[in-house]
Order: C-alpha cells, then structure tokens, then sequence
C-alpha cells in the first residue's frame, strides 16, 4: 500500500508551464518540476544551465513566481517577484556593481507605478 502523503514526483526534460510570468527554457537533460503533498516547484534554466526561474504552488493552490536576469559575469542583474497580495503585479529590484563585482546598490520599484520605492546603497567595509 502506498501512503500518498510520502509520494513526490518529478519531471525532467520537459517545460511545465504553470504561470503566465514564465515560459521554461533550456530544461532539457535538467529538472523541470518536483510535485510533493505539500505542493509544487517548476524550474526555468538560462543558457548556461543557472535557474532563471522558479515557479511555487501550494497544496491550497496558491502560486508564487520569482525570475531572475543575470549579467554577462554571472552577477545578478534583477529580481523580479509575481505573488498574489499585489495581484500578481511585477515587484522588480535593480542589483549594480562596483568594478570588483561587489554589490553597491538595491533599487526596487512601486509595482505597477515604475517609482522608486526604495533603494539600498551598500558600503563595503576596507580592511
């Protein structure tokens, strides 16, 4: 007898497509999606094999959509965040560098306005 809330699924190859926000790319030879009891991740790859994106359900249904864009060095260039208490309205943060790569600044934006609503310079301590 198989107990149902230990089963866990998972999907390879394919792209599953669960949220407008995210068309999976690139998921051949790589997991695309694990399926719990608990609920569901979906998985987007950029060319280089890197998660671009991730997908979230829950066992009540609800869906959670995060992507990411990186720079040509691999650093992160943005975060964008889709969830439901903004009507899944695009929560956007701008990540720059300073010439080493060390992150200097965090800029997010007011969805659905384009406005700054906040910003986080970062000091890096000098030894």
């Amino acid at each position: 007898m198989v107990d149902l809330a230990t089963v866990n699924d998972y999907v390879y190859d394919q792209g599953v497509s669960i949220a407008p926000q995210v068309t999976p790319t690139n998921v051949m030879g790589r997991l695309a999606q694990a399926t719990s009891p608990t609920g569901s991740i979906s998985l987007s790859y950029d060319m280089y094999g890197s998660v671009n994106a991730r997908v979230f359900t829950d066992a009540q249904g609800g869906t959670y959509v995060e992507k990411h864009a990186m720079h040509a060095d691999g650093t992160r260039a943005s975060l964008d965040l889709f969830l439901s208490d903004t009507g899944f309205a695009d929560e956007h943060v701008d990540y720059q560098y300073d010439s080493t790569t060390w992150l200097r600044d965090m800029e997010s934006v007011v969805p659905g306005t384009g406005q700054k609503a906040a910003s986080a310079w970062i000091e890096r301590i000098r030894d």
